[in-house]
């Protein structure tokens, strides 16, 4: 566990992402067999609150920093738990270039790596002080 799992910040934008009709960060037991490759798509993609935040919890809770290259894994451990964020938003992102998948693997080992222009989007959503308080700077 590292310690940003324990920003009550951090696990409130969570719990939020999990109220919505389709949780883009699902428990890894739950959807490993759904689990696909994450691939672009043709279609514009801009940059969501639900995007923003599943990035922010996933580079949080991995103890990644907010910088271009930063790599992070799709398949996590928050607060105790295996969790995946689910093929739409890895899609999403991805196509939106706020990502990229510098070598490609099973979908269980993909790993992330932020682009300028998602460490950008992120910036947009979230102030300096709060990615400060919770880490990531």
């Amino acid at each position: 566990m590292t310690l940003i799992e324990d920003v009550d910040q951090v696990f409130d934008i969570f719990k939020n992402l999990q109220r919505t009709s389709n949780p883009p960060i699902k428990s890894y037991d739950r959807f490993k067999r759904s689990l696909a490759e994450t691939v672009e798509t043709t279609n514009t993609v801009q940059m969501t609150e639900r995007m923003a935040g599943t990035c922010l919890v996933a580079l949080a809770a991995q103890g990644g920093k907010l910088s271009h290259g930063t790599t992070f894994s799709r398949v996590f451990d928050y607060r105790g738990h295996k969790r995946v964020m689910e093929n739409g938003v890895s899609r999403d992102l991805l196509s939106a270039g706020l990502i990229s998948i510098p070598e490609k693997t099973t979908p269980f080992y993909e790993r992330f790596c932020l682009e300028e222009q998602g460490v950008d989007a992120l910036h947009q959503f979230y102030d300096d002080g709060f990615l400060g308080s919770i880490g990531l700077l």
